[in-house]
């Protein structure tokens, strides 16, 4: 359980209990425990099971099974490659290593298919997601363990790398930021890398929460309240993505894009960019995604 209390002032320590009857109130705020002694004794990713009908026109729906799993972290830094000016004028204001409390939409989901097969995986990376269907652009190793890499200072998963990369980040996910993540178009304002290197591996243990717990259906604030936008805690995990993306299968589909992709970003222009709904461009990527799924 993280230390911490409610309400900031009251500061009484935060049992599930305590959260859970909070758990419908806006205004509740719980603030971690600054103290430096008090440090995780193990690493956990809290796993789940949902399951939903990818049903699309022309197609037989198929009934998926999606395996989540949701790191936590106690705190949540900026990218580590940002514009020089951009990262002095953050560390003005702020730690750039502690930009907000908690961070627990770091999470990957592994997608099976009605026989229980994985096919494909989704990363969420800060306000967006990435799928890549697996044998293709992501392997499965033998061992059928994904090998996924942290983020230096954010935080954010990706697949791990075999060496040092950059990956392109955006702080909102307009046609715009879209446009420049999957490799077109102008840099955003606001835009930074993340910054993953294969590491070390580290132990996590799988632990199961339900799935109306506050872990995840919070809708006060997981992590106390600060001035600058952008860092006051978030609410539950479930509440990573716009309402219209909440369905699995439509996440799958609207994180599936290739980098510099012209029939991804012709796709993207004729629905998110021309309708401003990322729900259109999921619709619209999902034919190319069950062709590829069907011949790889």
């Amino acid at each position: 359980m993280a230390h911490g209390g409610l309400d900031g002032g009251t500061r009484r320590q935060a049992t599930p209990a305590l959260l859970n009857a909070r758990l419908h109130d806006p205004a509740a705020v719980f603030v971690h425990d600054r103290d430096p002694d008090r440090r995780p004794r193990r690493a956990v990713a809290y796993g789940r099971v949902d399951r939903d009908l990818l049903a699309l026109d022309g197609t037989p729906p198929r009934r998926l099974t999606f395996l989540t799993w949701n790191l936590a972290f106690a705190v949540s830094g900026l990218p580590a490659a940002m514009p020089g000016w951009l990262e002095a004028a953050a560390s003005l204001v702020a730690d750039p290593q502690d930009w907000h409390q908690l961070d627990h939409y770091t999470a990957l989901c592994l997608a099976l298919d009605e026989r229980l097969r994985p096919f494909a995986a989704t990363f969420q990376q800060h306000n967006t997601q990435r799928t890549w269907l697996l044998g293709d652009g992501l392997l499965m190793p033998a061992d059928g363990r994904l090998e996924v890499a942290i983020a230096r200072r954010s935080n954010e998963l990706y697949p791990r790398p075999a060496s040092p990369v950059a990956h392109r980040t955006i702080g909102i996910p307009d046609a715009g930021g879209m446009r420049y993540l999957m490799g077109d178009g102008e840099r955003p304002f606001m835009a930074a890398d993340d910054v993953v290197e294969p590491g070390r591996e580290i132990e996590v243990e799988l632990d199961f929460l339900p799935p109306a717990d506050a872990f995840y259906m919070f809708e006060g604030y997981l992590g106390e309240r600060r001035a600058l936008p952008g860092r006051d805690g978030p609410p539950g995990a479930a509440f990573n993505t716009l309402p219209a993306l909440k369905p699995k299968a439509l996440q799958m589909l609207a994180g599936f894009w290739r980098e510099n992709e012209e029939g991804d970003l012709a796709r993207l222009e004729a629905s998110w960019a021309a309708t401003g709904s990322p729900r259109a461009f999921a619709l619209a990527q999902a034919p190319v995604f069950l062709e590829r799924w069907q011949t790889r």
